[in-house]
């Protein structure tokens, strides 16, 4: 369970493309699809896996 709101940000070289993810919280693709957020709020039940699919140029 998260103790507490954090945010993660995953920044992928440019011409890669996030095609999926899979984890707690909310995600968000950005930029030109090379950019992924996550917002976790504190009291949500996270788990210990965590997916990202994505296409390499």
């Amino acid at each position: 369970m998260a103790e507490y709101d954090y945010e993660i940000v995953w920044l992928f070289p440019p011409g890669f493309k996030i095609l999926d993810y899979e984890f707690a919280g909310e995600g968000s693709i950005m930029g030109n699809g090379n950019i992924l957020r996550l917002m976790v709020k504190k009291g949500l039940r996270v788990g210990n896996y965590e997916s990202i699919t994505f296409e390499v140029p």
